[in-house]
């Protein structure tokens, strides 16, 4: 498990690790460079967080609660719009705000 803060910075409790924000660079998963992975969910109260991962010794995951429109342009610049599915109001962003025909 992952501890989650909110935006004061206080622990609020912990979250399922998970990476849905990483894409494949030619060789490893990664959230932009190496040893850095990116995830993010939902809590049952509907607001929505993001996971920092590491793989790098002395460095802890964390998670921390953010707005819909930051995981969002997360998921745009790692082509990771398919995560956003399982999710209507991160799709409902998605179009209401990123798409510009």
């Amino acid at each position: 498990m992952t501890f989650l803060y909110d935006v004061d910075g206080e622990v609020i409790g912990d979250v399922k690790y998970n990476e849905r924000l990483d894409f494949y660079d030619g060789r490893n998963y990664t959230s932009g460079s190496t040893g850095y992975h990116k995830g993010f969910g939902q809590l049952k109260d509907g607001r929505f967080y993001i996971i920092y991962g590491t793989q790098w010794q002395g460095e802890r995951d964390y998670a921390e609660i953010c707005d819909g429109k930051e995981i969002v342009a997360e998921a745009i610049k790692t082509g990771n719009i398919g995560e956003l599915k399982e999710f209507p109001e991160l799709m409902k962003i998605y179009k209401e705000d990123f798409i510009h025909e």
